[in-house]
């Protein structure tokens, strides 16, 4: 995938000059099938044996968040172009919990995901809003 930065260290990571990284890989904080490590703590036990360096900060994270996974493609517009259009896959980071406008009123309703990739969504009216992407139930 791609990530445009959106923070201002990103900025400051990417900017070109002497010294400055070809390339940079960039993790949610996890292992494989693992919930993100959100303490610096967890994070210097499970990944510093994977990382060259670690980037840490002193402010706690309180609600993990990962990353938000979109698909971007095109469809035929009536003027005869083509218009991008964007389809979250996975809801997370600047996705949620952002209101989904739903076609028609239902009774207020909360909705719990299954095991695999839980998210859960809490309705009412035309709005539905969905939790960020909460990951296996197995690892917590």
């Amino acid at each position: 995938g791609v990530m445009l930065p959106y923070t201002p260290l990103h900025y400051l990571l990417m900017e070109k000059g002497p010294g400055a990284a070809e390339v940079l890989v960039m993790t949610s904080g996890n292992l494989s099938e693992e919930p993100i490590a959100y303490t610096n703590d967890d994070a210097r036990q499970r990944l510093a044996p994977l990382a060259d360096a670690l980037l840490l900060h002193n402010r706690d994270i309180y609600i993990r968040c990962d990353d938000s996974v979109t698909r971007v493609f095109t469809v035929p517009a009536p003027d005869g172009t083509e218009k991008v259009q964007t389809m979250p896959i996975r809801r997370s980071r600047g996705y949620a919990p952002f209101p989904v406008q739903l076609p028609w009123e239902i009774p207020p309703t909360l909705a719990t995901g299954g095991e695999l990739k839980n998210t859960f969504c809490l309705s009412n009216g035309r709005f539905a809003f969905l939790s960020h992407h909460i990951g296996d139930m197995e690892n917590y």
